[in-house]
């Protein structure tokens, strides 16, 4: 924290910025000797202060009345209306009650002093005085008005917040709190909260943690600051968000806020979260039909043609050559593990878990088994499919799963972007990997129809889509899927943006943390 704004500037600044300067400080002398009324008028204002004077008491009053004044210096012995007569008066005016006074009494007249501090006078001072005796007298009347003043401003500030606060000695327990701390706890009043210690207000499982780990941290480091669950007094729980600084003599400052209405809301934003994503991944399972019927029609009917082959061979008593069968049953072999592969694969994507555990995980591999799964479709489409795995540490932390589910919808919205484009050009999307400042950088780009300025702002809104529904893209016609893919990336602390140029190509830009770790790079 630097030197300027530390805690004594700010309330010095403070302080200043509500009682002012000097040369704001207006006071009223209130003599009926013109001579000495001018003598102590030409010094005070010579330091600065800003002096009105008044032959007597009454004349001085109808001055309070009118003018703010920030301290009066009177005499006694005045015609029309004494010095005391007039401090009687002003103590009894709540408008003016709160001005500062001092009294000028002879060096002798005790009674007269007695008489003024009883009335409520806040000094005196005897004839003769030296000017500057005079001058150290205000000065410190005034410092003790200002922190009077600013005491009383920051209890008012204290007892109009909306957070609990409360003070709590070196045994903990409560010797002040203020009207928000009584009523987060349920209690009717501060007399029905002070003398009660910290334990009564939590539960026992939170009493061994506060005692067990936070107060040991507290008290090394003068300042705690977390959520704990607290007990109001008709012994319901709630979520509370609690700061705890260390003052003086053992003593603490604890600083509580109800969070249960803010706690409430994330759940229902995570459950909110949850059904987005898997509306959005059970929505791509349909896209994935097309392309997991192409990938294992291929195989499938390899299969039917071997075995088709292999019961003519023994309808028609044809001798089976050993070196054949073995060749056969190996060509059988190759394509039940292809097509045990596709199943694998598309097992492991209908896999809907939204909290797996996050590990480590191969994002290269993902990138690869992903392509596998989808490629025909798309190549269907007769794009051709590129991938320059440049990065040399390609291993994250995350949900393997779920970030399948971010490359896989960033493929189908590529492949779309050539459903409204012409045949004329060549059909590509290229994926790429790179690393760059302690991060992981995966491009998707493809060379469609691109994203126009005004709907290249709004993709990554919730329900925000420009397909009708109907085609066979992750989230078709639904504006969830960017929407996941952004909310997926921000949990893994990665970012994701879209460059776009209209019938030129886009390209999504994927940056998430990665491992130290370092493999052989390798290009497709």
């Amino acid at each position: 924290m630097s030197q300027d704004m530390n805690y004594e500037n700010i309330v010095e600044r403070t302080k200043g910025n509500l009682f002012g300067t000097v040369s704001q400080t207006k006071i009223l002398i209130v003599e009926d000797t013109a001579i000495q009324a001018k003598k102590l008028k030409f010094y005070l204002e010579k330091l600065g202060y800003d002096i009105v004077w008044a032959e007597n008491g009454k004349l001085a009053l109808d001055e309070l009345n009118k003018n703010r004044f920030n301290l009066v210096i009177t005499d006694v012995q005045m015609p029309e209306m004494s010095g005391l007569e007039m401090l009687v008066c002003i103590r009894s005016n709540s408008k003016i009650k709160n001005v500062p006074v001092i009294v000028i009494t002879t060096l002798d007249n005790d009674e007269i002093c007695e008489q003024s501090m009883t009335l409520g006078a806040d000094d005196f001072i005897a004839k003769p005085f030296h000017p500057r005796e005079i001058n150290l007298r205000i000065q410190n009347i005034l410092e003790r008005k200002r922190a009077e003043e600013f005491t009383k401003i920051q209890l008012n500030a204290i007892e109009s917040s909306m957070d609990g606060m409360a003070i709590l000695n070196q045994n903990g327990q409560y010797i002040y709190v203020n009207e928000a701390q009584v009523k987060v706890f349920g209690y009717i009043g501060s007399d029905d909260f002070v003398g009660n210690y910290w334990e009564t207000l939590y539960n026992e499982e939170e009493i061994k943690r506060l005692t067990n780990e936070i107060w040991p941290q507290f008290k090394k480091d003068g300042k705690w600051f977390g959520e704990i669950i607290a007990k109001r007094k008709d012994g319901t729980n709630y979520e509370q968000e609690v700061s705890l600084t260390m003052i003086d003599n053992g003593k603490f400052i604890s600083i509580c806020r109800d969070i249960s209405e803010r706690k409430r809301l994330e759940r229902e934003k995570e459950i909110l979260q949850k059904k987005l994503y898997l509306t959005s991944r059970l929505a791509s399972i349909g896209g994935l039909a097309a392309g997991v019927a192409q990938e294992i029609s291929v195989p499938l009917n390899e299969l039917l043609g071997q075995f088709s082959t292999l019961r003519k061979m023994l309808n028609d008593n044809v001798s089976l050559d050993p070196s054949k069968m073995k060749t056969y049953f190996g060509n059988l072999g190759d394509t039940i593990s292809t097509m045990t592969k596709i199943v694998n694969g598309l097992r492991d994507y209908s896999s809907v878990s939204h909290h797996q555990e996050s590990k480590e995980m191969d994002v290269h591999k993902i990138i690869r088994s992903t392509i596998e799964l989808v490629g025909s479709s798309i190549q269907q489409k007769n794009i051709k499919i590129g991938i320059n795995f440049l990065a040399s540490k390609y291993c994250a932390r995350g949900d393997t799963a779920k970030f399948g589910q971010v490359i896989l919808n960033m493929l189908f919205n590529a492949k779309e972007s050539f459903d409204n484009s012409g045949e004329e050009k060549s059909r590509e999307i290229k994926v790429n990997t790179m690393n760059a400042d302690g991060l992981l950088i995966i491009e998707i780009a493809d060379n469609g129809i691109g994203i126009a300025d005004e709907i290249k702002e709004k993709i990554f809104d919730n329900f925000f889509t420009t397909k009708s529904g109907g085609t066979n893209g992750a989230g078709a016609g639904t504006g969830l899927g960017l929407t996941i893919c952004k909310t997926i990336i921000d949990e893994m602390k990665g970012v994701i943006v879209v460059d776009s140029k209209l019938n030129v190509g886009t390209k999504f830009t994927i940056k998430i943390p990665c491992l130290d770790k370092e493999f052989k790079s390798e290009q497709i």
